[in-house]
């Protein structure tokens, strides 16, 4: 395990190159189905104090489920102990990244003696989140073409039980 700082340094760039390019191909996929549950989410706001999170599960990436939760929260995000939420499936916005990834160890094994198991899945985990936080602009750009909604309704971004960021009002 102490190679692996050093194994995500010597990947660096092809794996950023590869959270790009995953970007692009989801800035450009079709989004409908996750803005009909945003909106069926927004017809639970009960206050103007409410507001929507969207948060990657990390489970996800060990499951291969790629499932995010979508949750209307009163108080402070994951102190509410029974927030209305609904999980969306993102599986088919991760189509293709396994091979990426193979790609990836597949460099990281031409230049290291013996990796084990255990580094390959911390550098797995380290990549699936990077990629799950890379996501952002993909929200950012439903909620920016959903602004013209009547709700006000803040729209936040993270990591499940991590820190949030507000990524519009929708």
């Amino acid at each position: 395990m102490d190679r692996v700082p050093e194994m995500l340094e010597h990947i660096k760039e092809d794996m950023a190159e590869s959270i790009v390019t995953w970007q692009q191909q989801v800035l450009e996929s079709d989004n409908a189905r996750i803005k009909s549950m945003i909106v069926e989410m927004l017809g639970k706001v009960s206050s103007s104090e409410d507001y929507i999170v969207i948060s990657y599960l990390r489970s996800s990436y060990i499951t291969g489920s790629h499932c995010f939760k979508l949750a209307v929260y009163n108080e402070e995000p994951y102190v509410e102990t029974f927030p209305v939420y609904e999980l969306i499936d993102m599986t088919p916005y991760y189509q293709g990244l396994d091979e990426t990834f193979q790609v990836l160890i597949g460099k990281l094994k031409s230049d290291f003696i013996r990796i084990l198991k255990s580094e390959i899945e911390e550098v797995r985990r380290f990549y699936m989140e990077q990629l799950y936080f890379g996501s952002l602009p993909f929200f950012r750009k439903i909620a920016e073409e959903m602004a013209e909604s009547q709700s006000k309704t803040p729209l936040l971004f993270g990591g499940e039980m991590d820190e949030t960021h507000q990524i519009g009002v929708i």
